[in-house]
């Protein structure tokens, strides 16, 4: 979910792009809270974030991104009650290569006991 807009500094001459005066901001598709370092962290090969696709009927593909199998759970949940306009639904990975806080696979089985 995109939080705020990336916002250029434009020429007053010819309108073309000088700089960026803000970055554009993420956050997390449940929850809200900014993902932005998460999505592209620094020195570290992969994005500390659940990627989730919805393949819908109308043939639209969205990918969404998630902080944690919790906001994941809830965010399917809340999927469910719009089922008859999905095809299907990729989930993210479980990695026990270097897992994030809250992404862990005993996160993940935690989900399955509470329900």
């Amino acid at each position: 979910m995109k939080l705020k807009e990336r916002i250029y500094k434009k020429c007053p001459k010819c309108h073309s792009t000088i700089d960026t005066l803000q970055e554009e901001s993420f956050g997390c598709d449940y929850c809200t809270n900014p993902i932005d370092d998460k999505l592209h962290p620094k020195q570290k090969k992969y994005p500390e974030i659940l990627d989730l696709t919805v393949f819908w009927k109308d043939d639209k593909t969205i990918h969404y991104h998630l902080c944690s199998w919790n906001c994941l759970s809830k965010f399917l949940k809340r999927l469910i009650k719009k089922e008859k306009d999905i095809d299907f639904i990729s989930l993210p990975i479980c990695s026990f290569y270097n897992p994030h806080k809250g992404q862990t696979p005993k996160d993940l089985i935690k989900l399955f006991k509470e329900e």
